[in-house]
């Protein structure tokens, strides 16, 4: 069994190859007509490929807008829960000074009045 174990070159479907790569300057670049054309010829690329990417970022910053004003409108709801809270807290302070001040005055016109304008205040909140 004797194989022949040559050294096998990658298959070439092209059949060409590249040996050596010279560049030599044609036109002088210190000539402003060419330095110029060399210029236009270059922003024909660059000059659309950087509006493009200037206009993608101002798209995902408008992506991040929506998120910051979802979030915005969270924070506003919790404020204003917070602050009814602490006008129920106020109310709620305010009665129990009514209160300890109705069991500890022994005036009765003065307790039977407090209790009255406690009443009515109640009744104004009830009504829609």
């Amino acid at each position: 069994m004797g194989v022949d174990k040559k050294k096998e070159k990658p298959l070439d479907l092209y059949d060409y190859g590249i040996e050596e790569v010279k560049v030599q300057p044609i036109y002088n670049l210190s000539e402003p007509e060419v330095l110029r054309a060399q210029i236009l010829e270059y922003m024909k690329y660059r000059g659309p490929k950087e509006l493009s990417e200037g206009l993608m970022e101002k798209f995902v910053a408008f992506k991040d807008f929506k998120k910051q004003a979802d979030i915005l409108k969270e924070k506003l709801d919790v404020d204003k829960n917070l602050t009814e809270i602490k006008e129920n807290e106020v109310k709620a302070s305010n009665n129990v000074v009514t209160v300890n001040k109705f069991g500890t005055d022994i005036n009765i016109p003065n307790q039977l009045e407090i209790a009255s304008g406690y009443i009515l205040d109640r009744v104004k909140m009830e009504k829609p």
